[in-house]
């Protein structure tokens, strides 16, 4: 016999909550006949989106970032000082996801700054973030002009990570990270599919 995941009291209290939060019949029935359980799945990232978003992430601040018609990666993050922003290290993961990239047209925005209470893995962070997790490049370069050389402001300077969810050049999500070291700020990407965990006390950044 399969191995079941609800209790049976679990299933029936689940069912009651949903028949009182309004589901009937045509409703069930269209969540069993949705094609590849896109339905039922897309409840099941509501639930875990409000509930994960509670548990993980303590809203900080926001920050309002331009627009930008145009943002060449590779004339910016580069080892050195450009725009008075001083980089000390790009790792190579970034360098061959990103350098490549150049971002059009990208609209201005007010980015959600949350604390992550807990460790956490990436896939946890961006199902807590909800559908609004992407950012830019553009917008990251905004907020690093913003403390080129590690002075106060949105982005942490005492060692913990700054964690963007950013398209790579084969529109492939990436978790852009940045912290400053004191020489200058680190930056690095690894993949939102490694098993990379984020220590709590590092700040996300969201829509």
């Amino acid at each position: 016999m399969e191995n079941r995941v609800l209790s049976v009291h679990q299933e029936h209290e689940f069912l009651l909550k949903m028949e009182q939060a309004g589901l009937g019949s045509d409703e069930a029935q269209s969540v069993i006949e949705s094609p590849d359980n896109k339905l039922a799945g897309q409840i099941v990232v509501n639930i875990r989106s409000d509930y994960l978003s509670n548990r993980l992430l303590e809203p900080v601040s926001s920050s309002n970032v331009p627009a930008i018609k145009e943002f060449v990666a590779k004339d910016y993050f580069k080892v050195g000082e450009t725009d008075g922003v001083k980089i000390a290290y790009l790792d190579n993961d970034f360098i061959q996801n990103f350098l490549d990239k150049t971002e059009h047209n990208v609209q201005a925005a007010s980015l959600k700054v949350f604390r992550l209470k807990k460790d956490s893995f990436g896939r946890q962070i961006i199902i807590a973030l909800g559908r609004k997790h992407k950012t830019a490049l553009a917008h990251l370069w905004e907020l690093l002009k913003a403390q080129p050389k590690g002075e106060a402001g949105v982005l942490l300077t005492n060692g913990y990570a700054n964690i963007f969810y950013i398209r790579n050049t084969d529109n492939i999500l990436w978790a852009v990270r940045v912290r400053w070291g004191g020489d200058g700020w680190y930056v690095c990407a690894p993949s939102v599919e490694y098993p990379f965990r984020s220590d709590a006390g590092s700040q996300v950044f969201g829509r």
